[in-house]
């Protein structure tokens, strides 16, 4: 069998991957390499220098080599593919969101794009196998999919060798015990057309070819897959799909059933608000034996910037009666997070109070991301005192931040008296105080995935 490689800058929740290698099971044997270093979001990741000798003599072993490409991965791809020989940049096949909005980025360096959304990659491998040419990207051509997602085979979970590039060496293993998180999506696409998000392209491509926005694996799927790698030995859920409550009440209630009786691990959903009988399903989700956590994207506290910018149409009425129902039926046992942006370029000094005065009123945790931009490359939250470019509004994000901080370590703070915050206002206002808040906010948030993190490097560096 032709081996390939898969091209990570994560080691949890890869599961387009794993979905691919998949799809790709029979024909390839499949090995991965992840960039380590990139996994850290932190300044001096920017400034590592790859050897790209080291790169390439993995790479020569290699019939093809898949990368999915992120706005936030987009600069380190681009970079891999300007810098590895001809023989080994021709091998590359890239995919994912980041291509399809700007294909012409990638062209001059790879000479394989693949726009769908992976479910044909066996196909798109024989046609260059053949020499058969693959037409260029184009909306109006015919946009392959699999409208039964039960047809799709289980995600392969186990590559015949991992590599890690980390601090400019390369650790070989052929076993990776990291099975903690098992990722997987049980739906594919979304109503919503939120400007931010991915499937905003999706829609407008499928709907060009008249295909299906939503397609479900069924609930007897679903859990046969969970069962599955519950048995090989994963021992919490990620479910990644956009709104997991797209699935009717009916089906919600056999999920329940069958998942705690047959599955019965730690869960995580991702939800929306917008969703039909939104509470009534709420109900049942919270009948979860094992813990349960849900997320839920709010994104910003102005209800009109969050129509007119982000293309989500909920009142913070509704949030707020929501969250307060949330919080009477969970009875304390499910952990809800409310995930919000910051950062975005036509956000006014009104509206960073209103996120905040928002966030004061919300029971759930707090999620910060910062505004992502189809087409320019992601900068993360905290990452290099970029809240410094700010200005004028830099001390109003701080603020936020701090309310942040507090709000997740369930502690009360009010600065809703005009003199307290004009104190805090012109104390968050002195740069050097800024950024030294800025960084302790920084260090503290990430401090549950840089100690995993590190616990991975001892972990590799010990075996190395």
């Amino acid at each position: 069998m032709e081996k390939i490689l898969f091209v990570s800058f994560h080691t949890r929740g890869v599961v387009g991957i794993r979905s691919i290698a998949g799809i790709l099971k029979e024909e390839y044997l499949a090995d991965i390499l992840f960039f380590m270093d990139f996994e850290v979001m932190e300044p001096t990741s920017k400034k590592i220098k790859i050897n790209y000798s080291k790169i390439n003599r993995i790479f020569n072993d290699y019939k093809y080599i898949l990368i999915n490409v992120v706005e936030y991965t987009k600069k380190r791809v681009l970079d891999i593919s300007k810098n590895i020989n001809q023989k080994n940049r021709d091998k590359i096949v890239l995919g994912g969101p980041a291509v399809i909005t700007n294909p012409d980025d990638f062209s001059k360096f790879a000479k394989h794009l693949c726009f769908w959304e992976g479910e044909n990659i066996d196909s798109y491998l024989k046609n260059i196998n053949n020499k058969k040419n693959i037409p260029n990207f184009n909306k109006s051509k015919a946009y392959y999919q699999i409208d039964d997602l039960d047809n799709l085979p289980f995600q392969n979970t186990d590559f015949n060798h991992y590599y890690f590039y980390i601090k400019n060496k390369i650790i070989s293993k052929k076993k990776f015990d990291y099975k903690g998180l098992y990722t997987m999506e049980t739906i594919r696409g979304c109503p919503f057309n939120c400007t931010f998000c991915t499937n905003k392209v999706y829609n407008q491509i499928k709907k060009s070819n008249n295909l299906k926005l939503i397609r479900k694996k069924s609930i007897n799927r679903t859990i046969e897959e969970l069962v599955f790698f519950k048995d090989k030995g994963f021992n919490e859920i990620e479910i990644v799909d956009d709104n997991f409550f797209l699935r009717s009440l009916k089906e919600i209630k056999e999920f329940i059933l069958r998942y705690n009786k047959e599955v019965n691990l730690p869960l995580y959903l991702n939800l929306d608000m917008r969703s039909k009988d939104f509470l009534k399903k709420f109900q049942e989700i919270n009948k979860i034996k094992e813990e349960l956590t849900i997320s839920i994207g709010i994104q910003n506290g102005d209800e009109n910037f969050r129509r007119n910018e982000y293309n989500r149409i909920i009142s913070n009425k509704l949030i707020i009666a929501f969250d307060k129902e949330m919080y009477k039926i969970r009875n304390g046992r499910v952990n809800i997070i409310y995930e919000f942006i910051w950062g975005h370029p036509h956000e006014t000094e009104s509206n960073i109070i209103k996120t905040t005065n928002l966030i004061k009123k919300l029971n759930g945790r707090i999620v910060l991301c910062k505004y992502i931009e189809f087409g320019t490359e992601n900068i993360y939250p905290f990452n290099d005192n970029k809240i410094l470019n700010f200005g004028n509004k830099s001390f109003l994000y701080i603020q936020m931040l701090l309310v942040f901080y507090l709000k997740n370590k369930n502690m009360k703070v009010r600065i809703n008296n005009p003199i307290k915050n004009k104190i805090i206002c012109k104390f968050f206002s002195n740069y050097m105080l800024l950024k030294g808040i800025s960084f302790f906010l920084s260090t503290r948030a990430n401090f549950k995935k840089r100690r995993k993190l590190q616990n991975i490097y001892r972990y590799l560096n010990k075996i190395s």
